[in-house]
């Protein structure tokens, strides 16, 4: 549970309001140098600052991927939107057995922090909504409003 916390804090961190837009010559060179490293072929980056954090928007791979590194450099999680067939097949049969009328809405998020993968995701029967976060096993649990 500490681990998903971590997570999902760090999903939140990124997409916390306080960041703002961020010019490339004053992100600290080992935090450029670290995304170059863990990402080579990134291209369109787009940097904003948080507290002590930094958060690189890039194309990599023909994918958006969002990655948040500490002033160190030190890569701390990244994101990645998943169309619906992107989904792992294990996550999309967890949802099909423990919630039965319901189907996945929209794009899921894939989120790597502490050398854990995650997913969040929204579920809809048409009349009721639940937004869900799982392990790369499979395993829901319903995420808190």
């Amino acid at each position: 549970m500490k681990k998903l916390t971590t997570i999902l804090t760090a999903t939140l961190l990124f997409f916390a309001a306080s960041a703002f837009a961020y010019i490339p010559d004053e992100v600290p060179a080992k935090v450029q140098n670290a995304l170059q490293k863990d990402f080579a072929n990134a291209s369109e980056v787009n940097w904003e600052k948080g507290e002590n954090l930094y958060f690189a928007t890039f194309s990599w791979n023909t994918t958006q991927v969002r990655a948040v590194f500490n002033v160190d450099g030190e890569l701390l999680s990244t994101t990645r939107k998943l169309t619906l067939a992107q989904v792992p097949l294990k996550i999309s049969l967890a949802v099909a057995k423990k919630y039965k009328g319901y189907a996945i809405m929209g794009d899921a998020v894939e989120i790597i922090a502490d050398d854990q993968t995650s997913y969040q995701l929204s579920i809809s029967n048409g009349v009721k909504t639940i937004a869900l976060t799982s392990s790369a096993n499979g395993d829901l649990e319903t995420v808190e409003k």
